[in-house]
């Protein structure tokens, strides 16, 4: 292999890890926001984050998510602004990043 080859290989897989991580954090983040979402919503953490991860996986964006939240606020009769559930998901992903960053 030429140092031309071997420098393109190292760049594919830091590209592969760093999308990797990516995902990672975004999935975390989904879940942190799913258990939050679903205490707002009384409904049970563990399904509703499996289902936020679900949509991450699905390749759905965060506005996906803060949708989803709000769809399933209004068929409960309950409010919960679009900006408040943002400013949730910015802070999660923040948390899953740390959380990470620490292992």
């Amino acid at each position: 292999m030429t140092s031309f080859d071997e420098r393109e290989k190292a760049q594919e897989d830091k590209y592969a890890h760093d999308e990797e991580l990516r995902f990672k954090v975004r999935a975390r983040a989904a879940k942190l926001f799913g258990e939050w979402s679903a205490r707002q919503l009384g409904l049970p953490p563990k399904a509703y984050a499996a289902e936020m991860v679900n949509l991450v996986s699905a390749g759905k964006d965060n506005e996906a998510l803060v949708q989803r939240v709000l769809k399933d606020v209004g068929k409960r009769g309950q409010s919960l602004s679009p900006d408040l559930l943002g400013e949730k998901l910015n802070r999660c992903i923040s948390e899953a990043k740390e959380q990470f960053l620490k292992t």
